[in-house]
C-alpha cells in the first residue's frame, strides 16, 4: 500500500511539473539571472567571512535557482552565456 501511495505521489508531481505552461517574459529572465548572480555573490561573500557553512543547502538553494533560470531561458529560446558565467 506505501508503494503504491509514493508512485501514485510521484506520478502526480511528474504530471505537475509536466504540464507547467506558464509563458515568460524577458523580465522573468532578467530576475533569474539577478537571483542567481546575487546568491552567488552572497555565497562568496559569507565563504569569506566565516569558515562554516552547510554546504548541503547552498547547493540545493544553487540548483533551485539555476533550473528555473533554466526553465525560462529555455521556453524562452534564450542562449544562456550570462548563465553559464554564474557557474
Amino acid at each position: 500500500m506505501k508503494t503504491k501511495a509514493t508512485l501514485l505521489i510521484g506520478t502526480v508531481l511528474i504530471a505537475v511539473f509536466s504540464c507547467d505552461t506558464k509563458n515568460y517574459t524577458e523580465q522573468d529572465r532578467m530576475q533569474a539571472t539577478s537571483n542567481l548572480e546575487n546568491y552567488v555573490d552572497s555565497v562568496k561573500n559569507a565563504v569569506a567571512m566565516s569558515p562554516r557553512h552547510n554546504w548541503n543547502q547552498i547547493e540545493n538553494r544553487f540548483d533551485s535557482l539555476e533550473n528555473r533560470a533554466e526553465k525560462i531561458y529555455d521556453d524562452l529560446d534564450v542562449e544562456d552565456n550570462s548563465l553559464e558565467m554564474t557557474e
